[in-house]
């Protein structure tokens, strides 16, 4: 019971092959995010300034790929793209696997969902955003302008019961991912997770940046969950989510006027994703409770099997209170 409770609730042991390959993964993986985040910023700055026509179908992930792999580089643009977003998803794999980031003050289902499940949700998206970046590398610069319309979805999921239902679920699923974006925005709960030594103007630097861009996230998202609650009452067009959902931005002045604000809150959090994986987020992502993540590279024959250095100190800590307040 005490191994099966240690595994899920926190403590975490890695090895200097594991910290490495976290660290390189994380750097490279965020900088990818970077860039597909300010190339989706930019053109739909671009969009709200030249109106509906100039190609808002590019204002998505997919839409942003598309644009790399048809720039001067091309092909060499995408391929290094593509390695870039498999270290990312490698990056979320590892530290859902392995639960990184646990924190022992914090209960078991929260550590499960913030640092297991998420990431691996998170390493599944990037992944295929990854598998399309290859798709495009077969094609020429025609098939990959084609590839980004005639998506069935979310309109083929019209018109039936078990569509309307999924379309509901995958609203809501968004309208939490809003929430969780705004609790960013408005709060300082990731603020942990940034390097404790940086330099005064980079750390400000990276706060504001990150709460602009948090906000413009959450933006994106609420705007994508209203597109699939209007899917079931109506057709939203045939690009990407994420394109049909800066669509409904084009309608007016106003509008466009947000959009562009939504674009460059998107610009901004690709500076911001920048400046955490090359200057300030630390890998691997430390526990709150913990001052550094460097106490997770673990000497592991100092320690007892499954629970390391860290996890070995803070279960005496508790080994050495009333056996009441253990939580097993």
């Amino acid at each position: 019971m005490l191994k099966y409770w240690l595994k899920w609730h926190g403590v975490v042991q890695l090895s200097r092959r594991q910290h490495l390959l976290i660290v390189v993964t994380g750097r490279i993986g965020w900088v990818a995010k970077a860039i597909v985040y300010a190339v989706i910023g930019g053109v739909s700055c671009e969009s709200a300034v030249q109106g509906y026509a100039s190609g808002a179908a590019f204002a998505s992930p997919q839409g942003a790929f598309i644009f790399i792999g048809n720039g001067f580089l091309g092909i060499p643009a995408l391929i290094t793209i593509a390695v870039m977003l498999a270290m990312y998803s490698v990056w979320r794999f590892v530290e859902g696997s392995l639960g990184v980031g646990t924190d022992p003050a914090t209960a078991a289902w929260k550590n499960f969902f913030r640092y297991r499940l998420s990431p691996s949700v998170s390493g599944a998206v990037y992944s295929a955003y990854f598998v399309f970046v290859v798709y495009l590398l077969s094609k020429n610069k025609q098939q990959r302008l084609e590839a980004q319309h005639g998506h069935a979805f979310p309109n083929s999921w019209r018109g039936s019961a078990t569509g309307s239902l999924g379309l509901i679920f995958l609203g809501t699923a968004f309208l939490a991912a809003t929430g969780s974006q705004l609790e960013n925005t408005f709060s300082s709960g990731w603020h942990w997770e940034l390097e404790s030594d940086l330099h005064r103007m980079l750390l400000w630097a990276t706060l504001i940046s990150g709460h602009i861009g948090f906000a413009a996230r959450s933006a994106t998202f609420l705007a994508v969950a209203i597109l699939f609650f209007r899917t079931i009452a109506t057709n939203t067009g045939s690009d990407t989510a994420v394109a049909n959902a800066m669509y409904q931005l084009q309608g007016s002045v106003s509008h466009r006027i947000i959009l562009f604000l939504l674009g460059l809150g998107l610009i901004i959090y690709g500076l911001f994703a920048t400046l955490c994986g090359v200057y300030t987020r630390t890998f691997p992502t430390k526990p709150r409770c913990d001052g550094s993540a460097q106490s997770q590279i673990l000497p592991e024959s100092r320690s007892p099997p499954g629970v390391g250095a860290m996890g070995a100190e803070w279960l005496r800590k508790q080994l050495s209170k009333p056996s009441t307040s253990m939580q097993v």
